[in-house]
């Protein structure tokens, strides 16, 4: 998928059955590292862990899951393992194959997201009330807190040599107010490398280019602040969905941005300028999902009202 063909982009499949819930909020998708895996976490009281695996032309998920509360999954890069958390923060690995609970362990923190490096070794979780936390996947252990933030955080990433995280915060201005901002640390270190306020209320996510070196941030209006990580310095604004930017992602040569907004609908931006290159929305505004594209840039994930996957691409 290019800037030039992603105006193409089509539903090439729908996964899942179609179920109605009234508390259905959306979902937050992710892929393994070879676009194989398709994983879902839906998002509700009635909240659901499902995979599946792309090769198989049915529609129903390898595992469903219930998981109460589940907020985000990760699969590490082998395949095999899948990691989850929810909002309590309970932190949970399952066998890829057949849904089997492999480890647990309670993080001690209300949970707003995470993110896995992409040697997959460190996983980086964000806590609500400000709390950084580096945990070592392979000996199934906290590593180390990343310096404290006076600020609501969510959405978080690590850069793609893990030498940078990142978290979208709103910071506390009195009076039900909050002002919106981007923070960076030293992972190393745990130290913190600067706080960037945004004209909006709050900032939902962040996003590291591949090369590392932009951080988009999607805020609660419709921008996407564009920063250089090594002078810490706004070098552009994008303009997203007019709900506000939930969920970012990159495709693999960071040409191309797709924004899950904060109602059903997402949109996929060229991010030389901008430009929208596909919108859609089937207008279900109760519900907030991410678009994801599959490591191998041919794809583009994305949640759907009644619980279903869409999954598209460009129709050779």
């Amino acid at each position: 998928m290019t800037p030039e063909n992603a105006k193409q982009l089509t539903r090439l499949r729908q996964l899942g059955e179609p179920t109605l819930h009234p508390d259905y909020w959306g979902q937050v998708l992710t892929f393994d590292p070879r676009s194989r895996l398709l994983v879902s976490m839906v998002l509700g009281s009635k909240g659901r862990l499902r995979w599946w695996d792309l090769q198989d032309e049915l529609p129903h998920p390898r595992v469903v899951q219930p998981l109460p509360g589940g907020l985000e999954a990760v699969v590490l890069p082998d395949a095999q393992t899948i990691m989850s958390v929810t909002v309590g923060g309970q932190l949970q690995a399952w066998s890829a194959a057949d849904g089997r609970a492999l480890r647990s362990a309670h993080l001690g923190l209300t949970t707003s997201g995470i993110d896995l490096s992409r040697q997959g070794d460190l996983l980086l979780v964000a806590g609500v009330s400000g709390d950084l936390r580096l945990w070592d996947v392979a000996h199934w252990r906290p590593l180390r807190d990343l310096e404290p933030a006076s600020a609501l955080l969510y959405g978080c990433a690590l850069s793609a040599d893990a030498t940078l995280a990142a978290a979208g915060a709103a910071d506390d201005r009195g009076e039900n107010e909050t002002q919106g901002s981007i923070r960076i640390w030293d992972v190393a270190t745990g130290a913190s490398r600067g706080v960037i306020s945004v004209q909006a209320s709050r900032v939902w996510d962040v996003a590291f280019t591949p090369s590392g070196n932009l951080l988009a941030a999607g805020t609660s209006v419709d921008d996407i602040i564009l920063v250089d990580v090594v002078s810490m310095k706004v070098v552009g604004t994008l303009k997203g969905p007019p709900a506000g930017a939930w969920r970012l992602s990159f495709n693999s040569d960071g040409s191309l941005l797709a924004i899950g907004a904060d109602t059903g609908a997402f949109v996929v931006l060229r991010t030389d300028g901008g430009g929208c290159v596909h919108a859609y929305s089937d207008k279900d505004d109760q519900q907030a999902s991410a678009a994801v594209f599959s490591p191998d840039g041919r794809f583009v994930a994305w949640g759907e009202d009644l619980a279903q996957v869409g999954v598209w691409g460009v129709d050779a």
